[in-house]
This record gives C-alpha cells, sequence and structure tokens, in this order.
C-alpha cells in the first residue's frame, strides 16, 4: 500500500500496489492524486528507501510534464518525525 498525505487539504489516498518495484503504477496514481487536489505547485516527500527514490525522482519529472512546480524532499535518517503525515494517514 502507498499513503499519500496533502499537508494543505488533508486529503489522503492510499494506493494498493502489487509489487513493490511497479514504480511507473504509484507515479501514475499519486500524479492523479496530485491532478485531483487542483494545484499548480507542489513538494513532494519521501524516506530514502531505494524503491521511494526512484518513485519520486519518476514523479517530479511526470509531474513537470504535466506543468506543475515541484520540489522534493527525503527524510533524514534516522528522523523518526520525518514522515509523520504518512504515518498519520496510515493510523
Amino acid at each position: 500500500m502507498l499513503n499519500c498525505h496533502d499537508s494543505a487539504t488533508g486529503s489522503v489516498a492510499a494506493i494498493p500496489v502489487r509489487r513493490k518495484a511497479d514504480i511507473h503504477y504509484m507515479a501514475r496514481e499519486v500524479a492523479k492524486f496530485a491532478r485531483g487536489l487542483g494545484v499548480g505547485e507542489l513538494e513532494l516527500h519521501c524516506d530514502n528507501e531505494p524503491t521511494m527514490l526512484q518513485l519520486l525522482s519518476l514523479l517530479q519529472r511526470t509531474l513537470i510534464k504535466l506543468g506543475l512546480v515541484v520540489t522534493t524532499s527525503t527524510s533524514k535518517p534516522r528522523d523518526h518525525g520525518g514522515n509523520a503525515y504518512a504515518e498519520q494517514t496510515v493510523h
């Protein structure tokens, strides 16, 4: 399950995935979620897991091609609060 949380609106998405390595599917679904928010600018944040970093890169390129302004950030190592929004979404 890939969880997304928009901190500005409180919107959440839970995207079921069959395989962790299916980053193209995940990028497509997160892009749908992001575009559905109706924003022109957003910041993507994830942890430093290799799959998530690949997804972050692909998603950023995809959203930029769609005309959105996209910045990215990742959690600091051992920062338990770095993904607080995603953790709240899970709960």
